[in-house]
């Protein structure tokens, strides 16, 4: 039971972030006190943290007030196009965890393979196919094993070759 409602929960949450993702994040001017959107148009330095971090607070919240689940990594860097980033997490197996990529307002789709260490190479395991600036893999381990995590960006806002992403995980 309490899965299918960690399911419904989760969906819910890819429903509001794809809804708030297509609307700029607001920032306040603390010179002004005038409200605008992070975009390619405004003033916001392209090397902001802001954005991300604003985009991110909200999943946080969720993940540990609604889900009552325990973040166990949060990692934020930069993905550029035509690469990719990895995160490396040990994993075990009485745990459930779920692995959340987000990124920023120049990211339009992002995706992750998750792959597993078996003796000395990585095997592809899972694997999204987000048409959105977020995605979610749910692995449940058999056993302790060292999972990578490969992130990247599938297409960017015109104008935009790189922006920031965020991953969680989560159990």
């Amino acid at each position: 039971m309490k899965k299918k409602f960690l399911l419904l929960g989760l969906l819910v949450l890819f429903t509001q972030i794809n809804v708030a993702q297509q609307q700029p994040a607001k920032v306040t001017n603390s010179n002004s006190n005038e409200n605008s959107s992070y975009s390619s148009s405004n003033d916001i330095s392209p090397t902001s943290m802001r954005p991300i971090m604003d985009d991110a607070l909200p999943i946080i919240e969720y993940i540990e007030d609604s889900l009552e689940s325990e973040i166990v990594r949060i990692e934020y860097d930069l993905l550029f196009k035509e690469s990719s980033k990895t995160s490396f997490r040990t994993l075990f197996p009485s745990w459930k965890y779920g692995i959340f990529v987000i990124g920023d307002y120049r990211i339009q789709k992002i995706n992750m393979r998750m792959y597993i260490k078996e003796d000395d190479d990585w095997k592809l395991v899972d694997e999204t196919n987000s048409d959105s600036q977020s995605a979610l893999l749910m692995v449940e381990p058999t056993e302790k094993r060292e999972y990578l995590f490969e992130i990247f960006a599938d297409e960017f806002d015109e104008g935009f070759d790189g922006g920031h992403y965020c991953i969680l995980i989560f159990h």
